[in-house]
């Protein structure tokens, strides 16, 4: 339709309708959306000369953290599927998404490195681990170093409504988890009726608690 869209694009009308602000506070430290949305871009070139491309899968497995949001909005710029994974569950389970997904590329944190090589034992399609903070072991990329090194990818992939933007694992409490599909236009309308029924108003400082593996914080936060 005359309407689709990338989910990225909202974020970069932000920046031109509002200017620099803060967008967040994490240890300590102000990020501005600006700041966010450089990071965002060198990661998205990184993404891409490491080879994902459009309609690839990647994961990411870790805490809310500033990192989380540039993973997504560098995944969902070239166009590829975000797959969100509990950082709480364990070793089995998460080798078990990473097969389940097709996913060759993962963003995660270093604290979690034992249980990462032990998945990657089990997920021999996974060929790029992407590791945020220290240490960086051989065979792995350091996400700021990526960063760092990597110029801005200032395009955005044009996406169709029925785009793949998510694609989030149920709890498989009653057995394997499912992979539920998510496309651009179903995150953007479930955004949007959040806003439109429980408005924020400029200004307002919200504190983060739902997880982004989850849908519910995908569709409040992102």
């Amino acid at each position: 339709t005359d309407d689709s869209m990338n989910l990225v694009e909202l974020a970069e009308a932000r920046i031109r309708d509002f200017g620099e602000y803060v967008y967040a506070v994490f240890e300590g430290r102000e990020i501005t959306n600006v700041e966010m949305e450089r990071s965002s871009k060198k990661l998205a070139s990184a993404l891409r000369s490491l080879g994902v491309k459009r309609g690839d899968r990647v994961l990411i497995q870790m805490p809310n953290r500033p990192e989380v949001f540039q993973s997504f909005g560098a995944i969902w710029r070239i166009g590829a599927t975000v797959v969100p994974v509990n950082h709480m569950i364990g070793a089995e389970e998460s080798a078990f998404i990473y097969r389940d997904s097709g996913a060759e590329t993962l963003i995660t944190s270093s604290d979690f490195l034992p249980r990462t090589e032990s998945c990657r034992a089990n997920a021999p399609a996974l060929r790029n681990v992407i590791l945020v903070g220290a240490p960086v072991p051989a065979g792995y990329h350091s996400y700021a170093r990526l960063v760092n090194e990597s110029p801005e990818e200032t395009g955005i992939a044009g996406l169709d409504d029925n785009d793949l933007a998510a694609i989030v694992y149920t709890a498989g409490t009653t057995g394997r988890p499912k992979g539920a599909m998510h496309t651009h236009h179903s995150l953007y309308s479930g955004g949007k009726m959040l806003n439109d029924s429980v408005p924020v108003p400029e200004g307002t400082v919200s504190l983060f608690v739902l997880p982004m593996c989850h849908v519910y914080g995908i569709s409040c936060m992102v």
